[in-house]
């Protein structure tokens, strides 16, 4: 009898501990830990409130919420919210927030890993109007350096609250403009992993602000609109190592002072990307390496692509550039190579530079001749540069 009951005790242990490993690798995937931040933080609540007396029950997260003004409907079993910003809030590390058709009058804020997607199904689509000028209709401001967040088939109206602002563009650009040129952008990216796509922003030619504006992370935008603001898109990263961007397959149009402007220090891929009727179509002027490939730079008011004098190996190659009311490609002592682009129709150079030859791109071009190009192949070397 002494023997059976030794035994039965050994059995009850050794499935307790059996019970405590398995919990163990359930925390785990091949020996190394798996825990998100979420887990994390309710670890550090759990801890406090033990410390404070209380005994709590965890509260798990929701990974799938619904936006929608108009509630559930239809007798679905769903968790439903009104504001964006309240699903976002409320949705589990790495989940997923649907937000339904309908006009949002809002400032979101994201700050962790989510997934943002406008509803594909029949209506008017998902809007968002930010709530006040002062801050971007939505800002990614993420808690650790690996968060993603990834936003989908959304329009964002920022210029729906501004007044319609007038300008003027001659030349290189001179604007003149009823209000501050300071806006908030839009769309501010300040860090992690950021993903647009299919989505539009729409600034109605009355934002005085970047409609995007990326200052760090590796950003995406993939297959959207910019159109009606101060610039379109707008990056300026200064992390070689971290920070990427990369512009595919988007529409540029319309923007007073620039399609898309890059700068920094982080590597850049900009392709298939139709940028037409901005004031500068595309000016690159950043010291990493760039690679801007299969783009149309089209009927801007201005230079069709300016390489500014911090530009440093920038591949140019089997871009169209035609119809600016400029040169095709401007270029202030940048380095880097140009070759193979479609040139056509500008009213300046097809190419000219500015600066000491030992400091322009290497230039491998078969281009058509432009309004006004020079005799010299079509582009022109070391003009004095303009004030």
């Amino acid at each position: 009898m002494t023997k059976t009951l030794k035994i039965s005790v050994l059995a009850v242990s050794a499935l307790a501990a059996l019970t405590t490993v398995s919990a163990a690798q359930a925390q785990s995937f091949g020996g190394l830990p798996t825990v998100t931040p979420q887990a994390q933080a309710d670890r550090a609540r759990r801890a406090a409130d033990s410390d404070r007396g209380r005994d709590t029950v965890r509260q798990e997260r929701p990974s799938y919420v619904v936006v929608d003004k108009g509630g559930p409907g239809g007798g679905q079993q769903r968790q439903s919210y009104d504001t964006i910003q309240s699903a976002v809030d409320a949705v589990a590390w790495g989940g997923v927030v649907v937000v339904m058709p309908g006009i949002y009058e809002e400032n979101v804020v994201l700050s962790r890993s989510v997934s943002l997607q406008g509803d594909r199904g029949a209506g008017a689509g998902v809007e968002i109007i930010p709530a006040s000028g002062e801050a971007p209709c939505l800002s990614f401001l993420p808690t650790h350096f690996n968060d993603h967040a990834m936003v989908s088939n959304i329009t964002f109206r920022p210029g729906a609250r501004l007044s319609k602002q007038t300008a003027s563009i001659n030349g290189d650009i001179n604007a003149s403009v009823n209000g501050s040129m300071d806006a908030k952008p839009c769309v501010d990216v300040t860090g992690g992993i950021f993903t647009m796509v299919e989505s539009t922003v729409d600034g109605a030619g009355a934002h005085r602000g970047d409609l995007v504006h990326i200052s760090g992370g590796t950003a995406t935008l993939e297959k959207n609109q910019f159109t009606g603001g101060r610039r379109g898109i707008s990056v300026s990263q200064n992390h070689a190592l971290w920070d990427r961007a990369l512009l595919i397959d988007n529409i540029v149009s319309n923007n007073l002072v620039e399609g898309v402007h890059l700068e920094g220090v982080s590597s850049m891929l900009a392709t298939g990307n139709l940028i037409n009727a901005n004031g500068r179509g595309l000016v690159y002027n950043g010291r990493g390496a760039a690679t801007l490939v299969g783009n149309k730079i089209l009927n801007n008011q201005s230079h069709g692509l300016l390489l500014d004098q911090d530009a440093h190996q920038v591949l140019v190659r089997l871009n169209q550039i035609w119809s600016n009311k400029g040169d095709g490609i401007k270029v202030f002592s940048s380095g880097g190579l140009i070759e193979d682009n479609d040139i056509d129709g500008n009213m300046g150079a097809e190419i000219s530079t500015v600066g000491h030859l030992d400091t322009v791109p290497t230039i491998i071009n078969d281009v058509a001749a432009n309004k006004r190009s020079p005799k010299r192949g079509g582009w022109a070397i070391n003009q004095p540069r303009a004030n």
